[in-house]
């Protein structure tokens, strides 16, 4: 007679750190899991991702203490323990990298969206020559608000801005991060208010460049359509667009 074979766990964990207390504490959340679809309660749904969140914890525990077993094979000797190099390079692989081809359409794809350009010479000509025209009859509070906002910044707005500023946050091109700012002598900050109002005065906003850095959200990995855009942008440039966005 021929023995039947059991069933096959396809779904089977074959990483080295998988081990049984990890298969326990999985079937456990399976458990839970199936009793939350059948009954859809508070308590059930409690106890669910309670489990969930503590089987998550073993599994990076787990893969934490394998890994620094591995690496300290690798250094324990005077040599390199080059069995344990290759274990350890063989969880680094990556299979199908990006070519030269697809880093290209990543660039262009990214260039363009946000390169929309600014209002023609011309365009901006008329614009201030249609305020002027309207100037003459606007009254003295308007004439009066707009003098406010085209004055010169003071020390005092800069300084009130930049205790605004929020520590350990990204920085564009230039690298120059919020403490660097915070901590700058009174040398460097009229530097700095002397910038902005030149920028001010004749109406330029050089700040224009940012870093994009992809997130892939869902679908294929190598079409760029597929990414969410982080732009980063100068913290010079985002202090000086919060000193006027505070006038307004």
């Amino acid at each position: 007679k021929k023995k039947k074979k059991g069933p096959t766990n396809k779904s089977h964990n074959k990483n080295k750190w998988f081990d049984l207390e990890c298969r326990k504490e999985k079937r456990k959340t399976n458990k839970l899991g199936k009793q939350y679809c059948k009954s859809p309660t508070d308590t059930n749904r409690d106890s669910f991702y309670k489990q969930k969140k503590i089987y998550r914890q073993l599994l990076r525990r787990k893969k934490h203490c394998f890994f620094a077993k591995l690496n300290q094979k690798i250094i324990s000797d005077k040599s390199i323990n080059w069995s344990g190099f290759k274990a350890l390079k063989s969880y680094n692989i990556q299979p199908n990298p990006m070519d030269l081809y697809d880093l290209a359409n990543f660039y262009e794809f990214f260039k363009g969206l946000y390169a929309k350009k600014t209002l023609p010479a011309s365009t901006i000509l008329e614009m201030k020559e249609a305020y002027s025209s309207t100037a003459s009859t606007q009254d003295e509070t308007t004439d009066s608000l707009t003098d406010l906002l085209n004055a010169d910044i003071t020390e005092s707005e800069l300084r009130a801005v930049i205790m605004k500023l929020k520590n350990g946050k990204a920085t564009s091109e230039d690298c120059i991060p919020n403490e660097f700012l915070k901590n700058a002598s009174p040398l460097l900050r009229r530097g700095i208010l002397k910038l902005f109002n030149e920028c001010l005065k004749h109406g330029v906003y050089p700040w224009n460049t940012a870093l994009i850095t992809p997130l892939f959200k869902k679908g294929d990995k190598y079409d760029p359509n597929n990414y969410r855009a982080i732009a980063v942008n100068s913290n010079i440039g985002k202090l000086f667009a919060s000193i006027l966005l505070e006038r307004l």
